[in-house]
């Protein structure tokens, strides 16, 4: 029986947030993209914290949905290469050993990231109104005294939709990390080319790691206005 091998030019694109699809095949070269805007401190950049805060979710949303792209071309992959190819298994084996280190970093370098979001988090629920006026949350959003409660309802909105970002983060980035793993047996398999799943990584740290890798200043610059009212 013939091995079903299939070119990853067969792949889901990843859609990022410039409206480009990068495929997920290295043998072509397709026109540079641009990479998921990173954003400049608001302090030096004259752009609001609330500008900041919204176009950086608008790059985690693209991030989420270049997750399960990923996701979704691992599975077709996964289901359509029922036979491996046979490739010498000094080179598959050689995939892991370099990528097992990158990786490594990686997790905990998302680690970090994950404690300094959590920080973030804590010490704006502390000191903004959502501690201060911690009252509100008994009291109804219509009503004679709802407008006593507008801040902590803004706080609190603030942090839940902070919070709710923080988290698509954390999960993408450890699915992510898992899938290259993933990939690494298929192409020991001979299910891709070799040195796929390098060109994966490659396009992760180009495109998608530096969303991970920015999340703590973005989220302190976000949650740091706490009115003393």
């Amino acid at each position: 029986m013939i091995p079903r091998r299939y070119h990853p030019l067969a792949l889901t694109a990843f859609l990022l947030a410039t409206g480009c699809h990068l495929t997920l095949a290295w043998a072509s070269n397709p026109e540079p993209t641009a990479p998921l805007q990173l954003l400049p401190s608001p302090s030096a950049s004259g752009v609001s914290s609330a500008d900041a805060g919204t176009k950086f979710s608008k790059n985690v949303q693209a991030a989420s949905q270049a997750t399960q792209e990923l996701q979704n071309g691992f599975s077709k992959l996964q289901r359509l290469c029922t036979y491996g190819n046979d490739i010498p298994a000094s080179s598959s084996s050689q995939v892991m050993d370099v990528l097992a280190p990158l990786t490594a970093k990686a997790q905990s370098d998302l680690a970090n990231v994950q404690a300094g979001l959590q920080s973030t988090a804590k010490t704006f629920s502390q000191s903004s109104r959502i501690t201060k006026n911690s009252y509100c949350r008994y009291v109804p959003p219509f009503g004679p005294l709802a407008f006593v409660c507008e801040g902590f309802r803004y706080d609190s909105a603030k942090l839940h939709l902070a919070s709710r970002d923080m988290q698509i983060i954390t999960a993408d980035a450890h699915q992510r990390l898992y899938l290259y793993e993933q990939f690494v047996k298929l192409e020991e398999q001979g299910c891709t080319r070799a040195g796929f799943t390098m060109k994966l990584w490659e396009t992760e740290t180009t495109f998608l790691w530096p969303v991970v890798l920015q999340a703590p200043v973005v989220f302190k610059t976000t949650l740091t206005y706490a009115p003393s009212h």
